[in-house]
């Protein structure tokens, strides 16, 4: 289960192509991808920080998100992550392609490198 992804060149020529090979695990109900010591991105100014995942780089574009866990350095526990309303952590899907994790206070810290799972 994962995402491979190659680049291809012939010698001699300038020009190259790239292959992107998503494999799954198609007995399973709920598909899922563990991004691990993820960065967020400081917000100057405000006490919250964000993550911007290209979505397409893990599953297949398109793909139907069903939820969203965090698990900072500061715990072993998955959290499951709720759409805008919490006063922690949330997240949205932008343009279908991008997930958005906003963490607001309450958290480990700003230097956290969190692990995202997203099951789809």
């Amino acid at each position: 289960m994962g995402k491979d992804q190659w680049a291809i060149s012939v010698n001699g020529l300038s020009d190259s192509s790239r292959a992107t090979v998503y494999v799954i695990d198609s007995l399973s109900l709920n598909q899922e991808v563990i991004l691990q010591n993820q960065q967020w991105n400081m917000v100057i100014g405000f006490r919250c920080n964000y993550l911007e995942i290209d979505l397409d780089q893990y599953i297949s574009p398109g793909t139907p998100i069903k939820k969203v866990f965090i698990k900072p350095d500061c715990t072993s526990i998955w959290n499951e992550l709720v759409v805008l309303n919490d006063p922690i952590y949330s997240y949205q899907i932008l343009n279908g392609h991008f997930l958005y994790v906003d963490w607001c206070n309450n958290g480990c810290n700003y230097v956290d490198t969190p692990d995202v799972k997203i099951i789809y």
